[in-house]
């Protein structure tokens, strides 16, 4: 996977607070820990099937759910895209790939269609 450029990282790093405590464990480092996120979000594996290079996947999960309410994740894409579009200022489209159908068993939907002859 590539990595987040260094430039960009620095101004993602500041959205997320790092408190320095004095008891407990240290705190794990933030960019493995979004890598893994973004790890998963990616493959669509697993949260126990984290390679260990990011760290345990219990303390991944758990930031990642933290981040979430907090909004972090908008707001990280918020500064991205500001990033991107600084440095490249000739592209500026966006591609969205998405399917829209309706579900055939969903409570909203007609019939299945392979019933058509049932009563």
């Amino acid at each position: 996977m590539k990595r987040i450029p260094d430039l960009l990282w620095c101004e993602l790093e500041k959205l997320l607070s790092s408190k320095k405590r004095r008891v407990g464990r240290p705190e794990f480092d933030n960019r493995k820990t979004f890598e893994g996120i973004l790890y998963i979000l990616r493959t669509g594996a697993q949260w126990d099937a984290l390679p260990e290079k990011y760290g345990n996947y219990k303390t991944v999960h758990g930031k990642f759910m933290k981040w979430a309410k907090k909004g972090i994740f908008h707001k990280m894409m918020v500064k991205s895209r500001e990033y991107y579009r600084k440095r490249n200022k000739k592209n500026f489209w966006y591609a969205i790939d998405t399917s829209l159908k309706k579900a055939p068993f969903a409570s909203f939907g007609d019939k299945n269609p392979t019933d058509g002859a049932k009563k």
